[in-house]
């Protein structure tokens, strides 16, 4: 298993500006926002994405949804272990994330 490097240079893109990907204060003002991220892999995107969210949800009333897909067994349990290591629902119960098998190829 690796990282795709695409993983690497969006992550980077969402720390250095994560309002150009709707997660501000300003834009996350609904009650409910969801993201739906297809081959999750590792989880980088996802797990970068929970932590921007759960750093800006706490000034405002807002809950975020975070659903990571991927299609193969060990992906699926790293992304599992990786999640539970690094998104603690308990210190900010407003960002959740989940993980589902998907086969997008059907």
């Amino acid at each position: 298993m690796q990282t795709w490097g695409s993983a690497c240079v969006l992550s980077e893109m969402l720390v250095q500006d994560p309002g150009a990907f709707g997660i501000s204060s300003d834009q996350l003002d609904d009650w409910k926002q969801s993201v739906f991220e297809l081959g999750a892999g590792i989880g980088l995107v996802t797990l970068t994405t929970a932590k921007l969210s759960q750093k800006i949800v706490l000034d405002i009333t807002c809950r975020i949804q975070i659903v990571a897909t991927d299609y193969h067994p060990y992906a699926l349990e790293n992304l599992r272990a990786n999640t539970r290591a690094n998104i603690h629902t308990d210190e900010n119960p407003t960002v959740a994330v989940t993980i589902h098998s998907l086969d997008w190829s059907r």
